[in-house]
């Protein structure tokens, strides 16, 4: 116990930070796999990939515990106590986010039709890039501001394809000629909460780029 204790107050605040971006990388991965799981009508191993994200978000609440208690120490960073908190508060959301995706997937099992697959698996795929880009975007700023911009141009433009597959599976979803509205609603739920997690990952890199401007002058 007391090596492990120890273990914890050890760690820097560059390596809980890159542990935070990381938990975010794990449940936007996690999340994919589930909603990949759902499409191919695979809803217990849906239900095992929800379960593994929800535990990811419970780890990246407590991580968030242990870095706020941290804060206020004289360990210093590139960013200031309250930005690191700004950042810290985040990246909860973007996991907050994957969450609900996650947990409304699985609470009514059901066919998607073939014309809203392509458009969701291709969603699911680049949410898996915006994963690691969150991750790689935070380890480049704590390293170097300038490696942070490239990683902020990329979730840019994987948000803009996002939401552009997003306007165009809701389309498709009211063409279909559903027996059951909840099928409906369901796949409108899940294609608009898919697009907001994407939505999440964004704001937070225009929060980075603003600390960036701040901090290079």
């Amino acid at each position: 116990m007391i090596k492990i204790l120890f273990g914890k107050k050890t760690r820097s605040m560059y390596d809980l930070f890159v542990e935070n971006c990381t938990l975010v990388e794990e449940a936007f991965h996690l999340m994919s796999d589930a909603v990949l799981a759902f499409l191919d009508q695979d809803f217990e191993q849906a239900k095992t990939k929800t379960e593994e994200t929800i535990l990811v978000e419970k780890k990246q609440d407590r991580l968030r515990e242990e870095i706020t208690e941290r804060l206020f120490s004289r360990e210093t960073m590139a960013f200031s106590r309250s930005d690191r908190l700004k950042i810290i508060e985040s990246l909860d959301k973007i996991g907050d986010k994957i969450e609900i995706v996650v947990r409304k997937l699985i609470q009514f099992p059901h066919d998607v039709p073939d014309s809203l697959q392509g458009g969701i698996k291709n969603i699911v795929d680049k949410s898996r890039t915006l994963g690691t880009e969150v991750k790689e975007l935070v380890v480049g700023v704590l390293e170097d501001f300038k490696k942070g911009k490239e990683h902020i141009t990329k979730i840019t433009d994987i948000r803009r394809e996002v939401r552009e597959i997003h306007w165009n599976l809701l389309e498709s979803n009211y063409k279909e000629n559903y027996k059951d509205f909840l099928i409906f609603d369901h796949n409108q739920n899940l294609i608009k909460d898919l697009c907001k997690a994407a939505d999440r990952v964004e704001d937070f890199a225009d929060q980075i780029y603003g600390l960036i401007c701040k901090y290079a002058l």
